[in-house]
């Protein structure tokens, strides 16, 4: 197995012995729009009840008169176990100005407590987020890359499921005014949603699609627009937040994938991740094995998605 990490510039001058990484995009906090069950272990079933209403009845006269039924059904959130396994030779450092920040002796192959583990640390930490959000959406067990097809994300449940979907024909440059007509499309699709507090649903959407809505909002002149331009104020939809998906855009180019411009409309927490840790990674182990000589990164969970509520997500592609 390779080093985690590689060299690749030679330096000749004094530096400074701290590692800046380079900037990635880092996934949002999932728990303020997706629910999270952190005792699923490989399967489990979530009993789903349906809606009863309208049970309500004049009294008439003595006696009982039953009314009113609702059904109860079920989906199976399965999840897959992952690892992440990495290592590190402290030998990779021996030639370069690294080897100041490498201890002595025999600790010399221990990373603990260097600015070298740190790196590790902090890069490994935020890549362990960024898979997730890809895999959650993005995994396909049909994939050929074998990253892809650890589990089916959520993209692939919708487009099997019996969700209310919207097809985007455009397939290059939206036209001017394009993705406020699809918002409206998504919008018009679910009677259940429209039941639902604006504040209690979601538009994600690429940030394709972002753009153009914006660039609508600005050309009417609509403080909702302006403000955005002037300082950055969040994105809304009559009253339900926009939120553009930049990994959306990254994932669908990096793929080649077909349709470029995709949107989810839903009820939040009704896209649910399942898993049988708090925090998938949080509990990682880095240590050196003696035998070895290798320093060692590694971290092991169960990870799935489902979505509960055919009627309570909108799905346009």
């Amino acid at each position: 197995m390779a080093n985690a990490i590689s060299i690749v510039e030679t330096w000749s001058t004094e530096h400074v012995a701290e590692i800046f990484l380079k900037p990635v995009f880092t996934a949002e906090n999932i728990i303020d729009t997706y629910g999270v069950d952190p005792t699923v272990n490989r399967s489990k079933t979530i009993v789903l009840a349906e809606e009863l209403k309208r049970i309500i009845q004049k009294k008439e006269t003595c006696g009982f008169n039953p009314i009113g039924a609702f059904a109860l059904g079920e989906k199976t959130i399965r999840t897959e176990p992952c690892a992440v396994n990495m290592e590190q030779c402290a030998t990779a450092f021996y030639e370069t100005v690294f080897k100041q920040n490498l201890k002595r002796g025999s600790d010399i192959y221990d990373l603990s407590g260097t600015v070298l583990e740190k790196a590790m640390v902090d890069r490994v930490t935020s890549a362990i987020s960024n898979d997730i959000f890809e895999l959650c959406w993005f995994g396909n067990t049909a994939h050929a890359t074998t990253f892809f097809k650890t589990f089916d994300g959520w993209f692939k449940l919708l487009e099997n499921g019996s969700c209310p979907k919207i097809t985007i024909s455009t397939t290059g440059n939206l036209a001017s005014d394009e993705a406020i007509d699809i918002l409206r499309d998504m919008y018009k699709a679910s009677n259940a949603l429209r039941a639902v507090k604006p504040k209690d649903k979601v538009f994600l959407v690429t940030d394709s699609l972002f753009s153009n809505l914006m660039e609508t909002f600005e050309n009417m002149d609509t403080d909702t627009g302006l403000a955005r331009l002037a300082d950055g104020g969040p994105l809304t939809f009559r009253g339900i937040p926009v939120e553009s998906q930049l990994a959306w855009d990254t994932s669908i180019a990096g793929q080649t994938l077909p349709d470029p411009h995709r949107a989810v409309y839903t009820k939040k927490e009704n896209l649910i991740i399942g898993t049988d840790v708090k925090n998938p990674g949080s509990d990682a182990k880095l240590f050196l094995d003696e035998l070895t000589e290798k320093f060692y990164f590694k971290a092991n969970f169960d990870l799935g998605v489902q979505y509960l509520f055919d009627e309570y997500v909108v799905y346009a592609r």
